[in-house]
């Protein structure tokens, strides 16, 4: 009842959730029969064992004493976050069973089940003399200019991947975000929205970034002209010498890569928009600029993620009085 105010890839993510993980324990249960209970062994189950898989058999015919009995594969618990999930989903789709009046109260309710402990996962950013190193060591990668913008930045992968000739203002040295590509089911999808409100945002750029795209955009000009019909005009910023746009996860495991081959710190894509963020609080940038240009709902989200930087910065900030009043000794 949802799908046609939900974003396509939300839609699907929902969707794949009910299909793999919700309708096989709870599908052929009626509305009315669902208790907590029921939804309790559910998400117990999605964050112990995670995907409900058909138990593999042995082939009775042909079968002796060397062939070794096949085994099922271990299961492999979904994480906290994605049990959430799950629970939000059951969460709506009983609420609007209430006010549909086929149930009195929602089984699934936050007082009735209790949720795995969501652990926020290790931030892993390059920091000012790794990111300086990364962009040094991969100035002749065609990808360059991508990496350069992201730690520049700090937009989203999606954000980044969506950018078109349009949104760049060569004159005010700006871009303005506010599309994203995404994948849906295994296809490159333009969204024509971002994340969040502030999310859509126009960003300043750095003149060595600036320089680097007037330089891609003069290659793709070459592409177009070597290429002729067969060039896909998307205007992308960031796409395939015939102007396909870059799959995201085709990035992100390029960036792995680069990073195994020049033996630096196993970061994600995710992290250099860490990075940013961590460089410009070094530099003395304020909190509240860092959340502005990240595009985050509030100051508190970019407080929260980043309070081990400010703490160091603290440290430091507390090392230089120490040693500015004991010079005046």
């Amino acid at each position: 009842y949802k799908k046609d105010s939900l974003k396509p890839s939300t839609y699907h993510s929902y969707d794949q959730l009910i299909r793999l993980h919700i309708n096989p324990r709870i599908g052929d249960q009626k509305v009315k029969d669902l208790k907590s209970s029921h939804i309790q062994k559910l998400i117990n189950e999605c964050y112990r064992e995670g995907r409900i898989k058909k138990k593999i058999k042995n082939k009775k015919e042909g079968k002796n004493k060397q062939d070794k009995p096949a085994k099922n594969p271990k299961p492999k618990g979904l994480s906290a976050r994605t049990v959430k999930y799950i629970h939000g989903i059951l969460l709506q789709a009983l609420d609007q069973a209430i006010k549909e009046r086929l149930i009195a109260y929602n089984p699934a309710s936050a007082d009735s089940i209790n949720l795995p402990r969501h652990e926020k996962p290790d931030i892993q950013p390059l920091y000012t003399e790794q990111a300086r190193e990364f962009l040094q060591a991969i100035k002749d990668n065609s990808l360059y200019p991508l990496y350069l913008m992201d730690i520049s930045t700090g937009l989203r992968r999606g954000e980044l991947l969506g950018l078109k000739w349009q949104d760049i203002n060569f004159t005010d040295k700006t871009a303005t975000i506010k599309r994203s590509l995404i994948q849906v089911g295994g296809k490159v999808v333009l969204q024509e929205s971002v994340k969040t409100k502030k999310s859509k945002r126009i960003v300043s750029l750095t003149d060595d970034v600036m320089a680097e795209l007037k330089r891609l955009k003069a290659r793709q000009a070459q592409d177009k002209l070597r290429i002729g019909q067969a060039y896909q005009n998307n205007s992308y910023v960031f796409c395939w010498e015939d102007g396909r746009p870059l799959r995201p996860d085709y990035v992100y495991h390029h960036f792995v890569d680069l990073l195994e081959e020049l033996k630096l710190p196993k970061s994600r894509f995710h992290d250099l928009r860490h990075s940013f963020a961590t460089i410009m609080l070094e530099q003395g940038v304020d909190l509240e600029t860092v959340s502005t240009m990240l595009g985050h709902n509030s100051l508190a989200i970019t407080a929260d993620i980043y309070t081990h930087v400010r703490q160091e910065i603290q440290a430091a900030a507390a090392n230089k009085i120490n040693a500015a009043l004991s010079a005046s000794k």
